[in-house]
């Protein structure tokens, strides 16, 4: 495995566990009234390449 497949399976792993955040940031939303805040930055209605900026911007 060479350098660039660790970085590719782990961008594919990020990506992954953005998408399966996004259903239940808008379920808390939706249902709760909760706004998930990432550095005051809301997660509410955003894209897996936004979220995974939000966090890399909260690193």
């Amino acid at each position: 495995m060479t350098v660039n497949d660790d970085v590719f399976t782990n961008w594919k792993h990020r990506e992954e566990i953005a998408e399966s955040m996004i259903p239940i940031i808008g379920k808390l939303h939706r249902e709760r009234d909760v706004t998930v805040l990432l550095h005051s930055r809301s997660l509410v209605n955003k894209s897996v390449i936004s979220i995974l900026k939000a966090h890399r911007f909260a690193r």
